[in-house]
């Protein structure tokens, strides 16, 4: 047997304590199969199309858009926007141990890693495996494509990562996660209004004309409309003030820019919670106004009458029955 050089040790227990520094799981990165995106987006801008070039910030940002495409009756404007916000909220807290700077919105300063640790790669995989955690709570049906993305870029979702990225990017989307199970949205329960709410006007008959109606889908013959989310202004905001206060778009930018990875996890972050708040505005003053929709002001306005509007694509004007909203020839 070789009696092995103190060089040689040294650098054997040395290469054996930074194995158990990352929890005995080094594992080599292997791109799995193409993850197909469905539903595909419905309008691109030419040239700045999605691309498995992208960073991983506008991967996975592909991946909750898909998301939400697959699943629009469920979602809609503020159920989206709070989505858009805790996903890049758990990319931006898994990023920030991996600089020099940022502050975490959970955890603070207490996971910052050392300069030397600070890699590409290790912020490619913390903040995949916060992402992917965040959208398996968010959109739990998507679970299978989820993983296949993350089968794409090469890492494990059966929990034998145990690499430090691995456990930082799970552990801060748990974090943010279970914070935003009680802001106030009702996300464990389907999102469903806790409030109460009741509108004055049913979907046949108007009793207040100044207040909100909801209308039957499609248009007279359909079911009856619901209030999507009256909760929303109870939901916690990340930083406005108060939810009453003044209101306050990205990824084609990113790629004309060039952005990169540092670049779009801040980005978004900033981007997803600002649409967050905005939605918990707009919807604060929605539901504390209350008033009446257009088409609801309208009809009612020119009730009984026969007014000329605009007919339909490539019909021109002619008379319309004000109350029914459509061609007296019909």
């Amino acid at each position: 047997m070789r009696v092995r050089s103190r060089h040689e040790l040294t650098t054997i227990v040395m290469a054996a304590v930074l194995l158990a520094s990352f929890g005995g799981a080094v594992r080599a990165q292997v791109a799995g199969p193409p993850d197909p995106d469905n539903p595909p987006p419905l309008y691109l801008i030419n040239g700045l199309a999605p691309s498995k070039g992208d960073n991983v910030v506008l991967r996975w940002d592909e991946e909750l858009l898909q998301a939400i495409r697959a699943n629009p009756a469920g979602t809609g404007p503020t159920i989206t926007a709070r989505a858009l916000g805790v996903a890049h909220t758990a990319m931006f807290d898994a990023w920030a141990p991996y600089d020099a700077w940022a502050v975490g919105t959970r955890y603070g300063k207490s996971l910052r890693r050392p300069a030397t640790e600070r890699t590409l790669e290790n912020k490619n995989k913390a903040i995949s495996f916060a992402a992917y955690a965040a959208l398996v709570d968010l959109f739990p049906s998507r679970q299978n494509d989820f993983a296949l993305q993350m089968k794409e870029l090469g890492y494990a979702t059966d929990g034998s990562d145990t690499s430090m990225p691995a456990t930082i990017g799970t552990m801060v989307a748990k974090a943010v996660t279970d914070f935003r199970h009680k802001d106030g949205s009702n996300q464990l329960g389907g999102y469903a209004d806790t409030t109460g709410y009741q509108p004055v006007n049913t979907p046949d008959q108007v009793i207040d004309r100044w207040r909100w109606q909801p209308l039957r889908v499609p248009l007279g013959t359909g079911n009856p409309q619901r209030a999507l989310t009256p909760q929303w202004a109870e939901v916690v905001p990340f930083g406005l003030s108060s939810q009453f206060g003044r209101d306050v778009p990205g990824r084609a930018r990113s790629r004309q820019r060039g952005n990169s990875l540092d670049d779009d996890v801040k980005l978004f972050f900033t981007l997803g919670n600002a649409l967050m708040d905005a939605s918990i505005a707009a919807w604060a003053w929605k539901f504390k106004i209350d008033c009446v929709r257009p088409i609801t002001g309208i009809r009612e306005q020119f009730r009984g009458q026969t007014i000329v509007s605009w007919l339909g694509p490539y019909m021109g004007y002619g008379p319309v029955k004000g109350r029914a909203g459509s061609p007296t020839r019909s």
